[in-house]
Parts: C-alpha cells; sequence; structure tokens
C-alpha cells in the first residue's frame, strides 16, 4: 500500500493531467477548425495534435506498465504463500506431525484467504489513487 500510495499515484496524476491537456486541445480544434482551414494551417495543427497525443500515450504506458507490475506483484505474493504453506505442510506430514486430510484441510483454507486479500490489495490501492 505504501508503494501503491508513493510510486503509483504521481504517475496517474501525471496521466490525468496529460489527459485533460489533450482533450482540451481536441475541444479547442473543433472548435476553431474553421480558423485552422482557413489559414492553410492543416499540416502544423496535425504535427501539435501529434505531439500532444505522443505526450498522453508515454504517461498511459508508463502507467499501464506499473500497474501490470503492481497486480503481477499480488499474484506472486499469493502464490508464494501458497507454495511456502503448502511445503511447510509437506514437511509436517513427512515428519508425522500433521495428517494429508489436515493438510488439504489447510491449504483449503490458506486458498480461500489469499483470494479476499488480493481482491482488498488491488481494491484499496484503486481506492488510495482515485
Amino acid at each position: 500500500m505504501i508503494f501503491s500510495r508513493r510510486w503509483l499515484r504521481p504517475i496517474f496524476d501525471e496521466m490525468e493531467e496529460a489527459f485533460g491537456r489533450y482533450a482540451s486541445y481536441q475541444i479547442d480544434a473543433i472548435e476553431g477548425i474553421e480558423t485552422v482551414k482557413t489559414m492553410a494551417a492543416e499540416a502544423s495543427f496535425r504535427e501539435m495534435m501529434l505531439n500532444q497525443f505522443h505526450r498522453l500515450a508515454r504517461p498511459m504506458f508508463k502507467a499501464d506498465f506499473t500497474m501490470m507490475c503492481y497486480e503481477g506483484a499480488i499474484q506472486m505474493v499469493t502464490f508464494l504463500s501458497v507454495a511456502l504453506f503448502l511445503w511447510v505442510g509437506a514437511g509436517q506430514v513427512m515428519a508425522g506431525k500433521l495428517t494429508i486430510g489436515a493438510l488439504v484441510a489447510f491449504n483449503t483454507l490458506v486458498a480461500l484467504a489469499n483470494a479476499p486479500i488480493s481482491y482488498l490489495s488491488g481494491t484499496i490501492f484503486k481506492w488510495r489513487t482515485s
């Protein structure tokens, strides 16, 4: 959660600002298209709009990539927790301290607990960044 607040929020703020700037240029273009046509400035106007689009595309790519990495990290932690409990439980079964049925029941509880935890991690992130 600290990661999402310190790292992802500024990225999404930057993306929102770039999108707002691009949208305002589009609105200005629609309203002033007659002026652009009378001045025969279509080529320079198109170049300006393309530059604005590239300024929007870079933060969007950065935000999407960072979000995919964050979600991947959540899934990796979930997988590692299941693997760790399975490994420790298998060691307990091999040592004779735990039955196979108890191991299956415990791993089922771990799997049931991981789904809400990973969901909350993603939901809290989205709540914090909005």
